[in-house]
């Protein structure tokens, strides 16, 4: 979101977050992925990327499952 189109507050708790040091992870944004991919298949689960989408099936109230 452009700051342009955020509320005063929310630019105000960002330059604040900033100003005391920004954290990130170690290796970079794309080390969150990478890991949860494991936890993901760990348990079960798998993870497709770049696979094409057909549907996204939603319950009654719009959340995904």
């Amino acid at each position: 979101v452009p700051p342009k189109d955020s509320s005063c507050m929310i630019n105000a708790l960002m330059l604040h977050h900033f100003k005391r040091g920004a954290y990130y992870p170690k290796g970079g944004a794309s080390e969150i992925p990478f890991h949860i991919t494991k936890v993901i298949q760990k348990y079960g689960g798998s993870v497709l990327v770049r696979a094409p989408v057909s549907r996204i099936l939603v319950d009654k109230k719009g959340a995904a499952y």
